[in-house]
């Protein structure tokens, strides 16, 4: 069973009522969770209800070591001239320290090394 976090770009598409967020929704199976990046994130974006979006979904806070991963992404990253933003880096780093899958249609993650993905 796979272990999922959702980005923001999904969040905010789950919330429109968007048929093809509903239709993954419903293709993923396991532990779905998401981080206060994401939190973040819907709070510059949108007006959302915290408690009625996420339920009983886990929202994961950044701990040392997905920080640690970050910043080790956007070493990568600016090695390579591809640096993306600073809150989809701490949103990779709980992913990919975490191992789990980001679920997201935010092209930009397509540029880190090893890092699980599921768009939709």
């Amino acid at each position: 069973m796979k272990d999922y976090f959702l980005d923001t770009s999904f969040l905010i598409e789950l919330s429109k009522e968007k048929q093809t967020a509903i239709n993954k929704h419903k293709e993923i199976k396991g532990n779905q969770v998401t981080g206060t990046p994401c939190i973040y994130e819907l709070s510059k974006f949108t007006q959302f209800n915290y408690q009625e979006l996420f339920g009983s979904k886990e929202v994961l806070q950044l701990k040392p070591q997905d920080a640690a991963t970050a910043g080790k992404i956007y070493y990568q990253l600016k090695k390579q001239g591809e640096l993306i933003g600073e809150i989809d880096l701490l949103i990779a780093g709980i992913t990919k320290n975490r191992e789990l899958t980001l679920v997201t249609k935010d092209e930009d993650f397509q540029k880190i090394n090893n890092l699980n993905i599921e768009t939709f």
